[in-house]
């Protein structure tokens, strides 16, 4: 127990760098640093393998959501987009490619995807995803995970990556919360498997 609990601070560490490098790159050091005041920190940075209270990031989303003036969930998706598009963290979208050479490839990788991400990364503790392939082209993501919030990750995750690929897709999330374990499903239409050039690597445009 008292491992996992540590393995899951450790994944805040993560999340709590990762916002901190995405708000600089698309919205500039000054809101940053007014997050940080607001929130009431005694630092302006983030560490990746230092362990954070739960606390902690939840503060950061509520406050980077009143300077941004844009809901946890945009801001949580953006950033899934994010660690696809930029180039700094191109071995993530490595990672995610070696799946295969299509959209549907990746899908049917993902229940891989926590052993393959362990590799690389394992002080980390990922959600574990099973994939439902059902018929007419529809494909759903189970999702289960100890830190209930972050499934927007996951959902621009998936949406940058049928870009990365060329597809055309859209998907609708469902969620439910059971005890301290969050349950989502990503129900995923593709509608075309080449709809455009796969791109090579896009950059986040934030509105």
């Amino acid at each position: 127990m008292i491992l996992a609990n540590m393995r899951g601070l450790q994944m805040h560490g993560f999340i709590n760098r990762g916002l901190q490098s995405f708000v600089h790159d698309f919205y500039g050091a000054r809101k940053w640093e007014e997050t940080c005041v607001a929130a009431n920190f005694p630092f302006y940075s983030f560490e990746t393998l230092v362990h954070y209270e739960n606390d902690v990031t939840k503060r950061l989303l509520e406050t980077l959501s009143v300077v941004l003036e844009r809901t946890s969930e945009e801001i949580l998706e953006d950033f899934g987009t994010y660690v696809v598009t930029d180039e700094r963290l191109s071995g993530i979208r490595r990672l995610l490619r070696f799946g295969g050479e299509t959209y549907v490839d990746f899908l049917m990788s993902l229940e891989d995807f926590s052993a393959r991400f362990k590799v690389s990364m394992p002080f980390l503790e990922v959600p574990k995803l099973h994939l439902e392939a059902r018929p007419g082209n529809l494909y759903a993501v189970h999702c289960e995970y100890a830190m209930p919030g972050y499934a927007p990750v996951l959902l621009g995750l998936l949406r940058a990556m049928a870009d990365d690929y060329g597809a055309l897709v859209t998907i609708e999330h469902h969620t439910k919360l059971k005890g301290p374990v969050q349950r989502d499903r990503f129900d995923i239409r593709l509608h075309e498997e080449r709809w455009q050039r796969p791109a090579e690597i896009r950059r986040l445009v934030v509105t």
